[in-house]
């Protein structure tokens, strides 16, 4: 009966054909922005063959998309990046630097086409910046400086007129956050060149990013956690990142750099039980294809005993770090006795790394085979100053911490 009235009415029975007409019609094609962001978030989960797959869509789709050769180069760089020791890195960082450069070129051909393109703007200014990433892993400074700068003075104009074009403020994030952490004794350098920076507007940049930028949001959570984390005296409030930290490693649970942070920040966040659990589980999931890392999963797990106060584990492994490379471990050890109440205990073992650096032919040498030196005379100087202490874990609401991007 009810359909029978239906029936009887055609003005409703052809709204209800054309419905489900609609209905059975494929879904509208996926944006040229979704599948950027879709290959960018990708590569950030080092799935480079989905990766390639996707700007193969958007290159059918959209071959003028402004950030096409921009997306094809971070295929190369996140290969160079994710590329271990033992074999010669500069075939694959010559790789990158070319495809940096085409995009380069290209972008400045549109750009004396149409000037004022903001989208060929923020091409140009991202391939710069990115490019002298490149060039620090060629070893060729003055153009890493030279391309850094490039990007810089590209991108900053372009926010002047285009302020919301969020992409650009992951390079002036770094930028500024790099910059901005020279060390005293080098600033007449950095003076020189030009090379002048704002920790806190890089994170304020950093944060911008995660928050509004359609391709570079992982990238911006990823440097963003990784100040917070290993910086956390020079970042305001370096804890409220962690359900960001969390977030981002659900998000891209194959890249070993989310991980290496979450623990890093929850160790230093009142939650070492939740890094050490991490740090046992990256050992099974990262090392085969990322044996490197090894090294730094033993300076968070010393780093994270020192917090739970397990002086056997302490000892234990310090055969871990080499001859020549115990700093880490007279850091671990310096921790553990403040917060014994041991003060002196832990000033004789922050003096040792201090005293390392002035090659005082009575001091062990403890930093000589350390590539993160300034990072652990920084440490020290810090304890040296104010004694190391536990926090409680932080509290933090979901509902008002940062998150990504979707």
């Amino acid at each position: 009966m009810v359909l029978q009235r239906i029936d009887r009415f055609p003005t409703f029975r052809s709204v209800l054909l054309l419905l489900m007409l609609l209905g059975s019609l494929p879904a509208s094609a996926t944006s040229d922005q979704q599948l950027a962001r879709d290959a960018m978030d990708a590569l950030f989960r080092l799935q480079y063959a989905k990766a390639e797959q996707q700007i193969y869509l958007l290159s059918e789709q959209n071959p003028d998309y402004h950030m096409l050769a921009f997306l094809r180069a971070g295929v190369f760089w996140l290969k160079a990046e994710a590329e271990q020791s033992g074999i010669d890195h500069r075939p694959a960082w010559s790789k990158a630097a070319a495809a940096y450069d085409a995009a380069i070129q290209q972008a400045e051909e549109k750009l004396e086409q149409s000037p004022d393109s903001p989208q060929w703007r923020l091409a140009l200014g991202m391939s710069q910046f990115y490019a002298a990433r490149t060039y620090v892993g060629l070893g060729k400074i003055i153009k890493t400086y030279r391309y850094a700068r490039a990007g810089r003075d590209t991108l900053r104009e372009l926010i002047q007129t285009h302020p919301d074009s969020y992409d650009a403020y992951i390079a002036l994030g770094l930028y500024e956050y790099i910059a901005g952490s020279i060390p005293r004794s080098l600033a007449w350098l950095a003076y020189l060149f030009d090379i002048s920076g704002d920790r806190e507007k890089g994170i304020q940049y950093l944060r911008l990013t995660v928050e509004k930028a359609p391709l570079m949001a992982a990238e911006g959570s990823r440097m963003l956690i990784a100040a917070a984390a290993l910086q956390p005296e020079y970042v305001d409030d370096a804890c409220q990142y962690i359900p960001l930290s969390r977030q981002s490693l659900k998000l891209f649970p194959q890249n070993p750099h989310f991980s290496g942070a979450y623990q890093f920040l929850h160790s230093n966040c009142g939650y070492a039980k939740l890094a050490l659990k991490e740090n046992r589980h990256a050992r099974k999931a990262y090392l085969t294809d990322f044996p490197d890392m090894e090294k730094i999963l033993n300076i968070v797990e010393l780093r994270t005993q020192s917090a739970l106060s397990n002086l056997p584990r302490i000892q234990q492994m310090k055969p871990l770090f080499k001859q020549r490379n115990t700093a880490y471990w007279h850091l671990a050890m310096g921790q553990y006795y403040d917060l014994q109440g041991k003060r002196q205990l832990a000033l004789k073992h922050y003096h040792i790394i201090q005293n390392s650096q002035y090659f005082d032919e009575n001091a062990p040498d403890v930093l000589s085979n350390s590539e993160n030196k300034d990072w652990l005379l920084d440490q020290v100087d810090i304890y040296l100053k104010t004694p190391y202490r536990n926090r409680e874990p932080y509290a933090f609401d979901p509902a008002t911490s940062l998150k990504l991007n979707p």
